[in-house]
């Protein structure tokens, strides 16, 4: 039996175009909040603490996701690459789970003027130009 964490719980049942674009954007956040319109069946989410007073009552928190319960830890680190031009080291914020790239670092590959990067079976950043 495979069970659900918690983020891919609040998750089921929402698109999948959503949902890709919600692991995209934990590239470069922890988390996300997810809210849904029960009137329009409309999902949205931020990825910034915010309070606010909706005064829409149709808009229902769902429960926020958590970037290390929905991507794996290569794609958390291929996204931050992506996102910060950097190698992470212990990066993650304070109650994620910590993740550092061990692979062998080329900084002048980091630095160059890349289009796509992608991690090879041997835990290697690839840098394609």
């Amino acid at each position: 039996m495979n069970t659900l964490n918690q983020s891919q719980s609040i998750l089921e049942g929402a698109p999948l175009p959503f949902i890709n674009a919600v692991k995209e954007r934990l590239g470069a956040y922890s988390e996300a909040y997810i809210t849904l319109d029960t009137e329009t069946g409309q999902y949205d989410f931020k990825c910034h603490i915010a309070i606010s007073n909706n005064p829409n009552k149709s808009i229902k928190h769902l429960g926020t996701v958590y970037s290390h319960e929905l991507l794996t830890e290569a794609e958390r680190i291929v996204s931050y690459v992506k996102n910060f031009k950097d190698f992470p080291w212990r990066a993650g914020s304070e109650g994620a789970k910590e993740f550092t790239y061990k692979g062998e670092k080329d900084w002048k590959e980091l630095y160059s003027d890349w289009k796509d990067v992608f991690m090879n079976n041997d835990g290697n950043l690839v840098f394609i130009k």
